[in-house]
């Protein structure tokens, strides 16, 4: 492409994969952390993960020694014997993953996750401590929050790299000391050593987390059971078109290509956050004591005695959704009383037995604590068709009182 007056090259590719610790090892080909060499970034035998001595330079992972071996591992497909003893004795994975067509460094582009390590290591070390309520316990759990808060800074300097690999080596060495039954050959103890090395290539170890994807992932998650699980793929990938489409909208995206209907806009209008949260008992209260009349000379309007589902039939109304003469009442009603021009969304109602309100003009009451009720005869104003003639009074039966 032209960027001013240059012609330059413009290329993609992988920056960093974020996995937990088994999945972790599966994208980077290598055997899962309960084999002999299960650590993904060095060489160290699962008898030696929490040494602290081990020299992680001296025998970490490194790109281009890790392809020659799988090229020798590919050599030795005919000899599935030999091929199965080389993969063990180098920990690594003779099947090849989603990952391997691409150029990468299958170590360092796969780095530890903190979030994991960290999180895991804090559970077993609060039920160690609950269980033992012990001084060296609480004052080890003092140290693995400094810890904590080290690991997941979001500024990092040099010297701060320095001092989480001194942090975690001081927590590492402690935790051994009193704790060694549980915390010995721990891998994600061993891990700690490879942080401080992650955080100065990524900046910090927010970059390199797991943890929002673990939160896409339990989202995704919630909703496979809605599915007929059939072509899970395609449904996601509908839902997320879906979802898109209606943030374009409520963000009031305007496209050339794209015609929307003057209602479904009336649709996204009107919606705010709040930071309060309300439960279904307030909701219904709510409802029951705050209603806005067209007219302001009605106020203090409440509605009480709710119907159950055989009152709403007896009544002649199938149940607590409108139907399809209902939804153009509510419609005409929402245009003509309140000047609105808005998509019916919502089709719940509730019925209810009395209603009461409050006449005032100027301010002042005229008459208080008007109580009305289903069933009850009322006289309104009516129009004839011929505007000559003048407004006759009319009878009208309230046959129901609902809210929506």
């Amino acid at each position: 492409m032209k960027i001013g007056e240059e012609e330059v090259w413009v290329t993609g590719g992988l920056g960093l994969t974020t996995a937990d610790l088994p999945q972790g090892n599966d994208l980077a080909g290598i055997l899962r952390q309960n084999a002999n060499y299960g650590c993904r970034t060095c060489e160290v035998f699962k008898e030696n993960l929490t040494e602290i001595d081990y020299d992680i330079k001296k025998h970490g992972r490194y790109h281009h020694l890790t392809d020659n071996y799988f090229d020798y591992l590919h050599q030795l497909h005919d000899i599935p014997s030999l091929q199965t003893a080389f993969a063990k004795e180098h920990g690594l994975c003779i099947k090849p993953n989603v990952l391997d067509q691409l150029f990468r460094d299958r170590h360092t582009q796969t780095p530890q996750d903190a979030f994991h390590a960290v999180a895991g290591l804090g559970g077993r070390l609060l039920n160690i401590t609950l269980e033992s309520f012990t001084r060296d316990g609480e004052a080890k759990f003092l140290t693995f929050a400094i810890c904590s808060k080290a690991v997941f800074a979001e500024l990092m300097a040099d010297n701060d790299y320095v001092r989480l690999d001194a942090t975690l080596q001081y927590l590492s060495i402690d935790l051994l000391k009193v704790f060694p039954e549980e915390f010995s050959n721990l891998p994600n103890l061993h891990v700690l050593r490879h942080l401080s090395e992650h955080a100065r290539r990524f900046g910090n170890l927010i970059n390199a987390s797991v943890s929002l994807k673990e939160m896409v992932h339990r989202i995704y998650k919630s909703y496979v059971p809605h599915t007929n699980k059939k072509n899970v793929e395609l449904d996601f990938i509908k839902r997320e078109n879906t979802l898109q489409s209606l943030r374009y909208l409520i963000d009031r995206g305007l496209h050339n290509h794209i015609q929307i209907n003057g209602k479904i806009k009336s649709l996204f209008d009107g919606w705010y956050l709040t930071s309060q949260v309300y439960s279904n008992e307030d909701i219904e209260e709510d409802q029951e004591n705050n209603f806005t009349s067209p007219s302001s000379n009605y106020i203090n309007i409440k509605v009480r005695s709710k119907w159950n589902k055989q009152k709403i039939q007896e009544n002649g109304f199938s149940g607590r959704k409108l139907d399809e003469n209902m939804v153009s009442d509510i419609s005409w009603t929402y245009d003509n009383y309140f000047g609105q021009q808005a998509a019916v969304a919502h089709y719940n109602i509730n019925f209810y037995q009395h209603l009461s309100f409050t006449i005032i003009d100027d301010d002042m009451i005229i008459e208080e604590n008007i109580k009305l009720q289903a069933g009850d005869v009322v006289e309104i104003e009516g129009k004839e068709d011929n505007d000559d003639i003048e407004n006759e009074k009319w009878f009208a039966r309230i046959q129901a009182i609902f809210v929506h």
